[in-house]
């Protein structure tokens, strides 16, 4: 299956950008592509998130067919090192979502609240699932989708990849056909700019360069909260 893809990353009003992207790579017939945000208000939340898609690169170029768990394993392993290196990275911290390709069939690894969306016609469905605090208290009940929205925590983060902490390692397979596109995204695009908008703004979009310029001008004409960066990939 042949792949085209297109990003972008816009700086928030921090003025920092903590999101780092690794564009399609393929190696031996696997595409692999990630998406990183390093955790705001800790120390290095760029190191973490550039740290963490190097490591992955310089993984997958050296044993392209690997799986999710040693991969993640390696990237956190990068990240140890560097703070071994800089004590002051010791709580550095970064959300990292991955998708591998191959032939017809796509596996995603993630930690934290990156997303990547798959897209089919006129649907769109997440392929990951948001490690947080609010989505914790939505799937035991103890909040409604309505509530969840206004809830004060709801970019608390219970699951990063880090030096110091352990993570929860969330996994999904599923199969693709031509024509499928998937988008990897930050919390600033889609906290901004809904799924429904995005569906649509991809049905309108005949090549990832212009799903890119389309969702940009789309979030520039609203009040960024936070670093936007996408991935856009279209499989033919």
């Amino acid at each position: 299956m042949r792949v085209q893809s297109a990003s972008f990353s816009l700086a928030g009003p921090k003025g920092a950008n903590e999101d780092a992207v690794l564009l399609p790579l393929e190696i031996d017939g696997i595409t692999w592509s990630a998406i990183a945000d390093g955790v705001g208000g800790l120390e290095g939340g760029a190191i973490a998130s550039n740290g963490a898609l190097q490591a992955v690169r310089n993984f997958v170029l050296s044993e392209p067919d690997t799986d999710f768990p040693r991969l993640f394993a390696s990237a956190q392993s990068h990240l140890k090192r560097l703070a071994r290196d800089n004590h002051a990275l010791s709580q550095m911290a970064t959300t990292l979502s991955v998708v591998k390709v191959r032939g017809t069939s796509a596996h995603v690894g993630h930690v934290g609240d990156t997303r990547i969306y798959h897209l089919r016609g006129g649907g769109i469905v997440t392929r990951t699932r948001d490690q947080t605090e609010v989505q914790r208290l939505i799937e035991l009940g103890v909040l409604r989708e309505a509530q969840a929205r206004r809830y004060n925590r709801r970019n608390v983060l219970i699951s990063v990849l880090s030096p110091e902490r352990e993570y929860e390692l969330y996994e999904e397979k599923f199969e693709l056909e031509a024509g499928d596109r998937l988008i990897l995204l930050t919390d600033g695009v889609y906290e901004t700019i809904f799924r429904k908008e995005l569906r649509n703004l991809s049905s309108h979009s005949p090549s990832p360069d212009v799903l890119c310029n389309s969702i940009v001008a789309e979030l520039l004409k609203r009040e960024l909260r936070d670093d936007a960066t996408a991935v856009c990939i279209f499989l033919t």
